[in-house]
Formats: structure tokens, sequence, C-alpha cells
């Protein structure tokens, strides 16, 4: 008796197709949430990272509880972007609060014990209610839809390396609501250890006899003159 395995192969084929698509999805989702390092490599002093608006940003608008890929939008009434950034939000219409995030990683070259410096420059419609990093208020806020965009600069201290949510609250009265800003964002770098001295290098341990000897005949010098 034979047994007929073609409706098994298709039921496979289907959940090799569902789990590539899954994968994919999940792809794209890391892709356009991972995060922007700001880092110092060697002989630094500072580092500044930028940071544009686009589709590489998140938003929610149920007050942060759940998040999905911004999207671009356009309006009539809308200035144009700063260079580097993209309008993101509804161009129609939208919720009262919009919350717009992006990822910030922070890198151990940085001092800890220095604030970071935001400058901002941005259009909103209607207004910045604030910006935040790692929930920490950097004290840029303001800002209107069109004409010239607001430029802003403020600070914040963060604790220690790692990533940190960068986090635009935009208010909206009605209708419309979006957001397109640059954000340049500067760090200053751990100094550099000094140089240790291995104790069995030879021209160190000439050194060290050598500041003896001197020593040792100033203290002649001396006895002599008493």
């Amino acid at each position: 008796m034979s047994i007929d395995r073609t409706p098994l192969r298709h039921t496979h084929l289907a959940s090799l197709v569902l789990g590539a698509a899954a994968l994919l999805a999940a792809s794209g989702a890391h892709a356009q949430s991972a995060a922007v390092p700001l880092d110092c490599s060697a002989g630094q002093t500072t580092a500044s990272v930028t940071i544009g608006t686009g589709t590489t940003w998140q938003q929610s608008t149920d007050g942060g509880t759940s998040w999905a890929s911004a999207a671009n939008a356009s309006n009539g009434g809308w200035g144009t972007a700063p260079t580097g950034s993209s309008w993101i939000g509804n161009g129609s219409s939208g919720p009262t609060t919009a919350l717009f995030r992006r990822m910030l990683q922070l890198g151990a070259g940085v001092d800890p014990a220095m604030p970071l410096t935001v400058s901002a420059t941005f259009l909103v419609d209607d207004t910045l209610g604030g910006l935040t990093i790692g929930g920490l208020a950097t004290g840029i806020s303001g800002g209107t839809y069109n004409g010239a965009p607001t430029t802003a600069t403020g600070s914040v201290t963060l604790p220690a390396a790692g990533n940190y949510p960068i986090i635009a609250s935009v208010t909206n009265t009605g209708g419309a609501y979006g957001l397109a800003a640059n954000l340049t964002i500067t760090a200053t770098c751990r100094a550099a250890p000094p140089a240790a001295v291995p104790a069995d290098a030879p021209w160190a341990l000439g050194m060290l006899t050598g500041m003896i000897g001197l020593v040792a005949a100033a203290v002649v010098r001396r006895r002599r003159r008493a």
C-alpha cells in the first residue's frame, strides 16, 4: 500500500516559507531599530554623531506602549526638512501626542562624568514638547512647522556606556503631526592613562642607577664642605 506524501511536502514547504518571511521581517525591524554608535578612538578629545529623522526612527501614538516604524510624511503647509533629515509622522491626521524614538549606543571611550552636548535643528507640527535621552531632559523644546527651522542646544549626562533611547515628544492640537530634525550629539572622551614603565626595562634601570649616583655624589660633597 502506497502513501501519498504530497500534502506533507506542501505543509513542510509552507512552513519553510513562513519561517523565512518571519526572519526577513525580524531582520528588517532590527535594522530599523539598530542603535547609532557614539564612541571615541585613540587620540580623540571629543566625538560627535549626527542623527536625522527618517524611517530608521520609530513612533508611538499610545504613549510608548507600542512602537512601529516611522513613516515619511508630507503636508503642503510644512517647511523644507533640515538637510540630512525627512519629515516623519502623518500629513493629514493624528493623536494629540506622538512619540518618535531612535536608539543611541554610548561607547566605553566616552567620559560619563562629562555631559553630552545636543545641538538640534528642527521643524515640528505642532510643537516639540521635549527631547530626552535615556529618560533625561535635554532642555530642547518648542519649534514651528514652517519658515526657518528652530535651532536649540541642550545637554544631558548619562551614567555609563550602554544603549539609551532618544525620544522626541510632539504635541498636536489637531490634524497633521510630524517632525523633521537633525541632532548632533557631542561627547567628551576619556583621558588616556599615562604609559606605564616596565620595572625591568634596561633604560629605566639605567636612569634609576644614574639618579642614585648623582644623589650619592651630592651627599659626599656636602660632607666635605662641612
